[in-house]
């Protein structure tokens, strides 16, 4: 299968898969929002009446004192107006958020995120 076969579900779960079994200390700390899919029009009220909000990113991870938003593209999709505002609000809350297209891309920005974090910790502390 070439990479650009795969799909978004594919990419996150090798990308999930890949951080569970590398960082196992921070297991939980990165989960998935499931507001996608096909839902009938109860099971979709219900959702949206207890919190699903359309365009919120594909995972979330949770360290360093904030959250980071990862949202799953293939090398071909584009986010829809939802996520683009989703994103804009989330970084207007000084936090970040990632386009993540492959697995060697969530790798790169996980190990970005805990570096940086490791960094300004070890900076304040001296």
């Amino acid at each position: 299968m070439q990479m650009n076969d795969y799909s978004e579900d594919r990419i996150q779960q090798d990308c999930y898969m890949w951080f569970n079994n590398n960082f196992r200390n921070l297991r939980k700390m990165l989960f998935a929002v499931p507001n996608g899919g096909k839902r009938d029009v109860v099971e979709a009220k219900r959702m949206k009446a207890t919190g699903t909000v359309s365009g919120v990113s594909d995972l979330i991870l949770a360290y360093g004192g904030t959250c980071h938003f990862i949202e799953m593209k293939t090398s071909t999709g584009r986010q829809d107006d939802e996520q683009v505002k989703f994103q804009k609000g989330v970084e207007a809350q000084g936090m970040n958020y990632y386009l993540c297209r492959t697995l060697e891309d969530f790798i790169r920005i996980v190990k970005n995120i805990v570096h940086e974090t490791e960094f300004q910790n070890h900076k304040s502390i001296s």
